[in-house]
């Protein structure tokens, strides 16, 4: 899913359903989306296990269930004692992605929230998705032409459009 901060903020447990190819999710808020139209987001099974969304979203449901959370807020702090609060906000996601750069490595400053749904369309558009496609499911408002914006240069030796041109 490549969903804004406020998007994911905003989700709730009834929001996510699980079905036969995966997940779908309910984004009931978007930036785009001033009249508030729900938009209905499919997300597929991954291959790995460790990363699945769908075998993911079940162990999160599982431990909210155990903690009597079967409505509200999907995305919550954890304290330090292993309470589940609230309600994350948009500045504890920023905090999240910074610190998780961080400690992987991967320089923090230059990774915000926003380079989470850059990645999701890079990947997607090397897999081989269309970038219409792509746009829709990111729920750009221009489609095209700013989800385009979104992709980024992995290699552009690979990925070059004049390959294939002759010269």
């Amino acid at each position: 899913m490549m969903a804004r901060r406020g998007e994911l903020c905003a989700l709730d447990v009834q929001d996510v359903a699980e079905v036969e190819h995966g997940l779908e999710v309910l984004v009931r808020r978007s930036k785009n989306d001033p009249s508030a139209t729900d938009h209905l987001v499919a997300v597929p099974h991954g291959r790995d296990p460790q990363t699945c969304p769908v075998l993911l979203w079940r162990a999160w449901a599982t431990l909210l269930a155990d903690q009597w959370i079967t409505a509200g807020a999907v995305f919550r702090r954890i304290h330090r004692s292993g309470r589940i609060g609230d309600r994350l906000s948009g500045q504890s996601i920023y905090t999240i992605v910074h610190d998780a750069s961080e400690r992987a490595g991967l320089g923090g400053a230059e990774v915000q929230p926003h380079s989470l749904r850059a990645g999701r369309a890079t990947g997607a558009y090397l897999g081989g998705a269309d970038p219409l496609l792509i746009g829709r499911h990111g729920h750009w408002r221009d489609g095209l032409r700013t989800a385009l914006g979104y992709i980024r240069d992995i290699d552009r030796s690979a990925h070059n459009p004049m390959r294939g041109s002759g010269l």
